[in-house]
């Protein structure tokens, strides 16, 4: 073969693997066939074509250590410390002392003022078909500057999480750099009963038994007067007004009441204003008269919840001793219109 300028040697356009070619092995010429050089050591796949390996395959990018760094498998998971990804994006890191950082989102800004973005996470689907349909944002968690950030001890953050209603992005809750947590619209729901605000970072008492805010309620109750025996023929309780509200354990009630067309009949014995929204839990408790009108007989100053019940004892006083009362007996109704009428307070633990 006479010498000959790579330019003037014609070119091999259909290579079938055979064509040999000169290579320098240890300062000794020798020939390889295109075969050889890309089998086995050489390029794994069918052939280059226009910069792209065609039938490539990969168990993932080595770490130029001992380890694969990152795995793309079959169905497209990518795993970063893991070989065997389980969902879109998985990443695992052992952290011995729980101070390294896993994922970082950073943004460079030549300078950092309130409320500019410093990092976020969007959530997003398309709104039909995914081939068809447009990708819409659902969500997003966001990390904003509290203020300006001139040196290190300016840094200050605050989180906020957005959700898509409608069609428009709205921030329903944000962490600031204090720890406060603000709920901008909607309410804190405590889906599980007996949970609550736990309030045990603070001091307590000996006698401490909860310090768990489990329950706020607020509504309307129906007072009824009944008689510890019998029943009356008729009476008509005319309620202006009968309210309530619960906060934890404690109930208290109030109420404005007045009777119409009261007839007795085989009612006797004491009487008592029940309909408490609530069962009474112990005998700690006391009643509040705040006014008092058209009663026909002892009308009634005081009185108590009756444990383990869902109604008041009515008591008058009768003197000044510690024994001066009695129960209000049933006889004491007045049987006119807007007889017996009567407000009333009371707490009671539940």
């Amino acid at each position: 073969m006479s010498d000959k300028k790579i330019s003037e040697l014609t070119e091999l356009t259909a290579p079938d693997g055979a064509e040999e070619l000169v290579v320098n092995d240890s300062g000794t010429s020798k020939k390889i066939t295109i075969d050889n050089l890309i089998a086995d050591n050489g390029l794994s796949g069918d052939k280059i074509d226009g910069g792209t390996i065609s039938n490539f395959t990969s168990t993932g990018i080595d770490d130029n250590a001992t380890s694969t760094a990152i795995t793309i498998d079959a169905s497209e998971n990518v795993g970063v410390g893991t070989a065997t990804p389980t969902t879109s994006l998985n990443v695992k890191k052992i952290v011995g002392d729980n101070t390294e950082t896993v994922v970082r989102v950073s943004a460079n800004y030549e300078n950092v003022t309130a409320d500019k973005g410093i990092g976020s996470y969007q959530f997003s689907a398309h709104d039909q078909d995914y081939l068809s349909g447009a990708e819409q944002v659902a969500g997003e968690i966001i990390v904003k500057a509290g203020g300006v950030w001139n040196t290190a001890a300016d840094v200050d953050a605050y989180m906020a999480f957005k959700v898509i209603d409608g069609g428009t992005e709205t921030e329903r809750m944000r962490i600031d750099s204090a720890g406060d947590v603000t709920v901008k619209t909607g309410n804190l729901v405590i889906g599980t009963s007996g949970k609550g605000i736990d309030f045990s970072a603070n001091g307590n008492t000996a006698g401490m038994t909860s310090e768990v805010l489990d329950d706020y309620e607020e509504g309307t109750w129906t007072p009824v007067f009944q008689p510890t025996t019998g029943a009356f023929d008729t009476l008509t309780m005319d309620t202006i007004a009968s309210t309530y509200t619960k906060v934890g354990n404690l109930v208290t009630i109030g109420a404005y009441i007045r009777t119409d067309a009261v007839v007795l009949g085989t009612a006797s014995g004491s009487l008592l204003l029940g309909g408490l929204p609530f069962t009474v839990s112990g005998y700690g408790n006391a009643m509040a008269v705040g006014h008092l009108g058209a009663w026909g007989g002892a009308a009634p100053s005081f009185g108590y919840g009756q444990t383990a019940t869902s109604y008041i004892n009515l008591r008058y006083t009768t003197s000044l001793s510690p024994t001066g009362s009695s129960a209000v007996p049933v006889s004491s109704l007045g049987t006119g219109a807007n007889n017996n009428q009567f407000v009333v307070l009371l707490s009671y633990r539940t």
